[in-house]
């Protein structure tokens, strides 16, 4: 004879388990992906810390961007390198209204020709040329301190060589560099490149498919 009690109980459970089993997979289904999922390691910045990453640099890209990814790089440095030119730049076109980079210096004591680059970087960008002129840095990194700074700007259409060299063998934006790299310190960067994404500091240096994972997570995040 059936226990009717016994199989109440019993359906009850397999109810019960059902419900949850349900929820769960509604949960997953409809809850945003995690955005830091793809790349380990990623630090939460308070508001403040991200205020000052937003607080200078060249921007990059859309100026209606909802994610904006601050890179405080070195010129001669080959992480930097490699990240703006394999990384950067392919993500920057899969995303072209959706992300943008914001850039800061922070040039390394023991490369002789790190803050010379900036300097040359930012004469560029005082005739709207700075995205050209860093690309052919990172693109030409081996002969920087062998060539002089006006050669990065031979493939760079509309720039006035004569106002560009002037520039360059001058001491402006000194201050300029100087503060970004006291930010980088403040915001407790060890290395370049230094990566912060919405609020989020990467601590290592992501490769492009992580890095595109990476950010398509923090867009589905915001939606």
């Amino acid at each position: 004879m059936i226990d009717r009690k016994h199989t109440n109980r019993l359906l009850n459970t397999v109810g019960t388990c059902a419900v949850l089993i349900a929820m769960a997979i509604t949960w997953n289904y409809f809850s945003p992906r995690d955005p830091i999922a793809s790349i380990p390691d990623i630090v939460m910045v308070s508001d403040r810390q991200w205020q000052i990453a937003l607080g200078a640099g060249h921007r990059i890209g859309s100026a209606t961007a909802s994610v904006t990814a601050v890179v405080f790089a070195d010129f001669q440095c080959p992480a930097c390198r490699e990240f703006a030119l394999n990384t950067l730049n392919p993500v920057l076109a899969k995303f072209p209204t959706q992300l943008a980079v914001l850039h800061r210096h922070w040039p390394l004591n023991y490369h002789a020709f790190a803050i010379a680059a900036a300097r040359a970087s930012e004469c560029a960008a005082d005739q709207g040329r700075f995205k050209e002129y860093h690309d052919a840095l990172f693109r030409l990194q081996n002969t920087i301190g062998h060539s002089d700074w006006v050669e990065y700007t031979r493939e760079i259409a509309g720039i006035d060589t004569t106002r560009f060299i002037e520039c360059s063998n001058g001491t402006m934006f000194g201050s300029t560099i100087e503060r970004d790299a006291r930010d980088a310190v403040a915001l407790g960067g060890s290395g370049t490149p230094m990566i912060l994404v919405n609020g989020r500091l990467l601590s290592g240096v992501p490769d492009a498919e992580a890095f595109e994972h990476f950010v398509r997570n923090v867009i589905d995040s915001i939606k």
